[in-house]
C-alpha cells in the first residue's frame, strides 16, 4: 500500500507540522511504501519572495531527514520538479465543476482575510493541485489532519468522476479502455495531532 503526503515549504517546523504530520510519517514509512514531498507550489498561492521560497524549500527538506524521514525508506522529492503533477492538474480542471471548489473552506477564509483583489486563481485551484498530488501516484493512504479533511473528501470526488466519466461503460463504448483509471483513496487521520491548536490563540490552528 502506498501513502503520499507534503508539506508547504516555510523554512521551519512548528509543533503543529511535527505533531500532525512528521512525526506520523516516521512511522508510516516503516509500514507502507511512502513518498513525501515538498509543495512549494501551493506555496505560490499567496504574495511570496521566490529567493525565500527557494531557500525555504531546502531547509524544509533538510528538516524531514532530521526529523528522522529515511530516504532509504522514503521518496523525498520537490513538488515542482515533478512536472506531472501540473500536468494532471491541468486535466483533472477540466472535469472539475466550479462550484465545488467555491465551496472549499480554506478559500473563503484565505480570500475574505486577503481581499478579493489580492486572491489568485491559484487560491481557488488549489484543492485541484492536491488532487493531482494524490491521484498521480495512485495512493492508497493519505495521512491528513482535520483541516484538509474538505480537501482529501474533493480529491475523492473527483477520482470518482474522472473514473466515470473516462473510464466507465459510455468511454469504452467509444473506444477507451474502460476501468478506474484513478485509486480512490482513502484518509489516514492520526489518533493525536489532527488538529494541533495555536499555544498563543486556543481558537486558532
Amino acid at each position: 500500500k502506498r501513502v503520499v503526503s507534503g508539506v508547504q515549504p516555510t523554512g521551519s517546523i512548528h509543533l503543529g507540522n511535527y505533531l500532525g504530520a512528521i512525526k506520523n510519517w516516521i512511522d508510516l514509512q516503516n509500514t507502507y511504501e511512502t513518498l513525501f514531498f515538498i509543495v512549494d507550489l501551493h506555496a505560490i498561492t499567496l504574495p511570496y519572495d521566490s529567493h525565500q521560497l527557494s531557500k525555504a524549500t531546502k531547509d524544509t527538506a533538510a528538516l524531514y531527514l532530521a526529523c528522522g524521514v529515511d530516504s532509504s525508506k522514503a521518496s523525498v522529492f520537490v513538488q515542482s520538479h515533478v512536472h506531472a503533477h501540473l500536468e494532471l492538474m491541468w486535466l483533472l480542471s477540466s472535469a472539475t465543476p466550479t462550484g465545488w471548489l467555491n465551496k472549499m473552506i480554506q478559500f473563503k477564509e484565505k480570500s475574505r482575510k486577503a481581499g478579493d483583489e489580492n486572491v489568485g486563481v491559484a487560491l481557488l485551484t488549489y484543492p485541484v493541485l492536491m488532487a493531482s498530488d494524490i491521484l498521480l501516484y495512485q495512493s492508497d493512504f493519505v495521512p491528513v489532519g482535520e483541516d484538509q479533511k474538505q480537501h482529501l473528501e474533493l480529491t475523492r470526488e473527483l477520482a470518482e468522476r474522472f473514473n466515470y466519466l473516462y473510464g466507465g461503460r459510455k468511454w469504452k463504448k467509444l473506444g477507451g479502455r474502460g476501468g478506474s483509471i484513478f485509486k480512490v483513496p482513502e484518509p489516514l487521520i492520526p489518533t493525536t495531532g489532527a488538529r494541533v491548536m495555536s499555544l498563543t490563540d486556543g481558537c486558532s490552528k
